[in-house]
């Protein structure tokens, strides 16, 4: 699968989520995360140590839609994932824990590029300093799969989480 088309596929996705949005009943909310993240593959026992995440939550303070798109690297390897999910919270209030179960298409480039679907569960914690800006801390076990072959890795997200 080539790189354009990953990205349509994202750029597809978060389309529909902003378009949705209008749509949604009143109470609906948009959380906007970016950060750092850390990446280690189980089985190779390697990490990719320099990472960035991004991801977009709308939907009920319960239920949200989620899109995610991430990149990890280390000396000339580079893993970006364009996932997409739901989001399963607590009450909204300061602390907010969450889960998440995450699909979508991870694409590993070194001196080729090998593409795979990934899936990933994921559970956190959002701790709002106010009603509309916070910290947002999780960690996902993705599992990776190209048909022939599968991965499982781990990451740790931690970043800026606002929420309109």
């Amino acid at each position: 699968m080539r790189i354009s088309t990953i990205a349509s596929m994202f750029v597809g996705g978060a389309l529909m989520l902003g378009l949705a949005a209008p749509a949604a009943a009143q109470g609906s909310k948009t959380d906007f995360s970016v950060g750092y993240q850390y990446f280690n593959f189980y089985e190779e026992d390697e990490s990719l140590p320099a990472g960035w995440a991004v991801s977009v939550g709308v939907g009920k303070d319960k239920v949200k839609f989620v899109g995610d798109v991430a990149g990890n690297y280390l000396d000339g390897f580079a893993l970006h994932t364009f996932q997409g999910g739901v989001e399963f919270s607590g009450k909204s209030a300061r602390v907010v824990p969450f889960g998440r179960l995450l699909a979508g298409v991870a694409v590993a480039t070194e001196s080729r590029t090998n593409t795979a679907f990934v899936f990933t569960p994921e559970g956190g914690v959002k701790i709002m300093a106010t009603d509309r800006v916070g910290i947002q801390a999780s960690v996902g076990f993705p599992f990776f799969t190209n048909g022939e072959a599968t991965d499982k890795g781990f990451r740790f997200f931690t970043g800026v989480v606002i929420r309109k």
